[in-house]
């Protein structure tokens, strides 16, 4: 199975999450809130997402791979399993980082069929921007 994960443009979207905890004795109910505050990205969650999906592919007895990109491929793990090449992929999902411009969907899609010599199961996970003039969903 591909993991193929789009850090481009739409992926450093962030949005705060918050938690709920009571005002430990001494800090104002303002220095608390700061506190419970954690600002997300797309492509954070994007990250834990793909890390989650690995973990249960390889507990199925199943090779995962990993391809991510921005305007360029930035990683790429070839079909591997068990938890030393989880290990690779953590790693490299670190390095991943969003980029302003719009991905190159057409360049990953062509590097991923370069890639892929079996069939497989592609899971592509992206943001997918409604623009002007485009079909309502």
């Amino acid at each position: 199975m591909w993991i193929v994960l789009d850090a481009g443009r739409l992926s450093r979207t962030a949005f705060e999450l918050r938690r709920d905890r009571a005002v430990a004795t001494g800090e104002s109910e303002q220095e608390a809130a700061e506190k419970l505050r954690l600002s997300v990205t797309q492509l954070d969650q994007a990250t834990t997402a793909a890390v989650m999906l690995a973990q249960v592919i390889g507990g199925s007895g199943d090779k995962f791979a990993l391809l991510s990109y921005g305007r360029r491929v930035q990683q790429q793990l070839l079909p591997g399993n068990g938890p030393v090449h989880l290990r690779m992929m953590i790693n490299l999902l670190s390095q991943v980082r969003s980029e302003a411009a719009e991905a190159n969907h057409l360049q990953a899609a062509s590097r991923l069929k370069n890639l892929q010599r079996r069939r497989g199961l592609v899971i592509w996970i992206t943001e997918i921007a409604r623009a002007r003039g485009g079909p309502r969903w």
